[in-house]
């Protein structure tokens, strides 16, 4: 069974650990989504606000992340519910989204 709580939290954590890695700044960051205030962006690592489904696509490619990953495991933090659809019931892929007959027990 799923969790139904989101967590923005991890999911603030995750975005963070991929924007060190390409050594961007918050800031920086931010002015690339199209943020108006520095804030916004902030809140969203330090798990206070999620980051919208319409700004998945921007933060991926400012953080140099493939989007279907990204979207993937942001959805696991935020919409925990449609994620153990999509991924875990579908198994939808990049180029498919067969459904898996198979018993999801123990994933």
């Amino acid at each position: 069974m799923t969790s139904k709580i989101a967590r923005y939290p991890e999911a603030g954590a995750y975005i963070k650990g991929l924007r060190q890695k390409v050594e961007m700044t918050q800031v920086e960051v931010n002015k690339f989504i199209g943020f108006p205030h520095y804030t916004t962006y902030s809140n969203i690592e330090s798990g206070r606000m999620k980051l919208a489904a319409d700004k998945f696509e921007p933060t991926a490619r400012a953080l140099g992340v493939d989007l279907f990953e990204f979207t993937r495991r942001l959805s696991s933090y935020y919409y925990p519910d449609l994620y153990h659809i999509l991924f875990r019931l579908y198994q939808c892929e990049p180029s498919r989204g067969k459904k898996n007959d198979a018993s999801d027990e123990g994933a």
